[in-house]
């Protein structure tokens, strides 16, 4: 990338390349000016900016960088097996904190009673965000219910008191 770039856009291969966000824009920016004012071919761009020459013809086609594209990936805990391990943290709000499951024996208890084929890790942290998510839910719950049998045995106003003057 030549010298004056580099000192406008402040990026560098060396510095993670073309970059996302702000330098990206500008650096489609730089690629479009070249372009259109010097009528530089698509090959010695991507060899200026340092960038592949799909970038290049991105940058002709819009000045606006596309989108990073996020991966649509298989969920890591199967639904049968979510079911059985919230089953368990649900079990465990009734019994007292020393006797609840911890993470290690939810995936024991998945393996040897239901022969599920998962792994640890994926169980320990579905057990984390699980455990905080159903007691949150419980405690609301037990909140709502609270709150309306304190609404329904709520009494008349009591009669203010007159002052004799």
């Amino acid at each position: 990338m030549p010298g004056w770039i580099v000192d406008h856009i402040g990026c560098s291969s060396a510095s993670g390349g073309a970059g996302m966000g702000p330098k990206r824009v500008e650096l489609f920016a730089a690629i479009r000016f070249d372009w259109q004012r010097n009528q530089m071919p698509v090959r010695a761009l991507a060899r200026k900016y340092d960038v592949h020459r799909r970038t290049v013809r991105q940058a002709i086609a819009s000045p606006v960088p596309p989108d990073r594209k996020t991966p649509e990936r298989a969920a890591t805990v199967p639904d049968g097996v979510r079911e059985l391990i919230d089953g368990m943290l649900r079990e465990d709000l009734a019994v007292p904190r020393k006797q609840r499951h911890t993470a290690r024996r939810v995936f024991e208890r998945l393996c040897d009673e239901h022969g599920a084929r998962v792994s640890y890790s994926c169980v320990a942290r579905y057990v984390q965000r699980r455990r905080g998510e159903i007691v949150a839910a419980d405690r609301a719950r037990a909140e709502g219910l609270a709150g309306s049998c304190r609404r329904s045995r709520s009494r008349a106003p009591r009669p203010r008191p007159t002052s004799v003057t």
